[in-house]
Formats: structure tokens, C-alpha cells, sequence
């Protein structure tokens, strides 16, 4: 069966028959290769507000990228309470420069976003950095380099390699090691979107990764996010067991809202 391409759809084809990629998955493949990564504007639950028409289109998006690359470049007004994400998967050795001068630039813009605090409240400016899916040089290499810079990254591991090569490349211990520093959040067993959630693979997917990352860090995850930058919705039973399990805050391509909002 071919999958339909959408607006929304930001994950990449599962198979040759799907469907021609959309603007904004190719506006996220064009920001893959940004060599120190891309920053992009997240609005929170207390401001969506300021978001206008249709906060959750490929146009809104491709708007609070520029808008994010402006902050961190110092052409856009940071004004408000704007929240500018960087977020990491694989990190080519020869880009690891760059990186750290976007992370100290980032770092300059204002603290770190605690969910509990500025996802339901707008603070300010602050920030957010993603790593996902566990590539092993990469996020030890960003989580070292996130402590030394003063900064406390958001670590979305996954635990099963699957058809994405270099994923899972982090071990328990220093998932632990990670924790004691960083955050852990959730991201799936084998990286998969929530549409992809049924009843068959719920537990392995959500209910043992929530149990797992718990054991590891000490404390339950409060924020998730799936393959794809999908949002919280009711509809889905992978999103109705996060609420379940307690967590708390969902991540998406365009914000980071409070699950069952």
C-alpha cells in the first residue's frame, strides 16, 4: 500500500511507492545537512496564541525556521517569550566545529526551557537542545560538549536499531551516565511514528521504553516526541498511553504542548 504524502508529514518514505516528498519534508532533509544544525522557532502551550492562522502548516513551519536562524543569527528581534530549538541526530566529525559555535550562540540567547515552568507560562527567550536516536559518537560527543558549554540537552534515545544503521549505538550505563546531567526522553523502541502504534507492539514501543528510560534516569520522562514530529493527538493509543504513563509535555516540529491540552 502506498502512504499518502501531507502537509504534516514530515518522516521520510517507508517505500519507493510512497509518495513524492512534500515542501516540508524536503525543507527538513535540506536542514539535516545544515552542518551545525538548524534552529527553528517552537511555540509552547501558553504561546501558540502569538502563532496566527494555521500555527501547524508547512508555511508556519518554514516561518519559524527563518525566524529561528534569524535569532541565532541576530537578524530577528528577540522579543517575547520565543523558544529556539537545535536539534541533533548524526553528527559528521568535520561538522563538530560548527556545531559548538551554533550551541555557544544558542547559549547566549537564554537559558534552558524547564517544561514545567515555560511550556504553560511564556518567560522570555530560552532554549532547546534535541539529541536523537542514540547514533553513539554523536551524542556522547553533543552531551559532552552541551556540559561543557553549561547547557542540559533533551536525549530522545531509541533501543533497537532497525533499517536506520548507527541508531541504538548508546548503551544502558551510559544512558544512565548521560541522565545524571541531560535529560531523557521518549522516542520509541525502533523509531517509529505513532501512527505505526497498535495494540500488537503498544507495550513494546511506549509502555517498556517509558519503564525503561524511568529505571535508567532515576524518574519518568516528562516529554516525548515521534518519529516524524507528530503532535499530541487524542485519536492515537500511542499518545493515550504516554498521558497514561505520565508524561507529561509532547515535542513537535512546530511546538512543545502539554499532552491532553
Amino acid at each position: 500500500m502506498t502512504r499518502a504524502d501531507h502537509e504534516h508529514d514530515f518522516s521520510d518514505a517507508d517505500r519507493d511507492s510512497d509518495a513524492d516528498p512534500s515542501a516540508l519534508r524536503r525543507l527538513v532533509i535540506d536542514q539535516f545537512l545544515e552542518p551545525g544544525g538548524a534552529a527553528v522557532r517552537l511555540f509552547t502551550t501558553a504561546t501558540l496564541g502569538e502563532a496566527g492562522e494555521d500555527p501547524f502548516s508547512s508555511d508556519a513551519y518554514a516561518r519559524q525556521s527563518a525566524q529561528g536562524e534569524g535569532m541565532v543569527a541576530g537578524t530577528e528581534p528577540l522579543t517575547g517569550s520565543p523558544v529556539i530549538a537545535v536539534n541533533y541526530h548524526e553528527i559528521a566529525e568535520e561538522n563538530r566545529g560548527a556545531v559548538e559555535e551554533r550551541l555557544r550562540r544558542l547559549r547566549d540567547l537564554g537559558p534552558v526551557l524547564d517544561p514545567d515552568v515555560d511550556v504553560t507560562g511564556a518567560h522570555g527567550p530560552r532554549i532547546v537542545v534535541g539529541v536523537y536516536d542514540c547514533y553513539r559518537d554523536a551524542t556522547l560527543h553533543a552531551t559532552d560538549l552541551c556540559h561543557r558549554l553549561g547547557l542540559r540537552a533533551w536525549v530522545f534515545p531509541v533501543f533497537e536499531a532497525g533499517d536506520e544503521p548507527g541508531t541504538a549505538g548508546v548503551t544502558d550505563a551510559e544512558l544512565a551516565d548521560i541522565a545524571e546531567v541531560h535529560e531523557l526522553g521518549f522516542h520509541t523502541a525502533s523509531h517509529v511514528r505513532v501512527d505505526q502504534v497498535g495494540e500488537a507492539n503498544v507495550d513494546r514501543e511506549v509502555r517498556d521504553v517509558v519503564a525503561r528510560l524511568t529505571e535508567l534516569a532515576g524518574r519518568p520522562p516528562r516529554l516525548g516526541a515521534w518519529r516524524g514530529g507528530s503532535r499530541w493527538d487524542e485519536r492515537h493509543l500511542g499518545d493515550r498511553v504516554l498521558r497514561e504513563l505520565g508524561v507529561r509535555y509532547v515535542m513537535s516540529n512546530w511546538a512543545l504542548e502539554r499532552v491532553g491540552r
